[in-house]
């Protein structure tokens, strides 16, 4: 069963005998929606995933849209120096102390 999946913005072709996709938000649990891969980490290039599809669905997990938003949102926290975030936060507190 060919399926297709985004990695870095690039579809990705992947051939396995089971749907990668069982329309369920591993984050709230709702059913039967619209779903998406959200990839925690991206490891690999564009390329060495073309040449090995599976490593597309390495640190992912299945979100619907209104889970996939914020968890968007914690991996560029992650990924993000310390400092900016420790600033960043400054920023908001001085701005709820107003």
């Amino acid at each position: 069963m060919n399926q297709t999946i985004t990695y870095k913005g690039k579809l990705i072709k992947v051939d396995v005998n089971y749907p990668i996709r069982k329309r369920v938000c591993e984050c709230c649990g709702k059913q039967g929606i619209l779903t998406c891969l959200h990839h925690w980490r991206y490891k690999y290039s564009v390329a060495e995933v073309r040449a090995e599809p599976m490593l597309a669905l390495e640190y992912t997990n299945e979100l619907d849209f209104n889970c996939h938003k914020p968890a968007n949102s914690l991996r560029i926290i992650n990924e993000t120096k310390p400092e900016i975030i420790t600033k960043l936060k400054q920023l908001e507190e001085q701005q709820n102390g107003h």
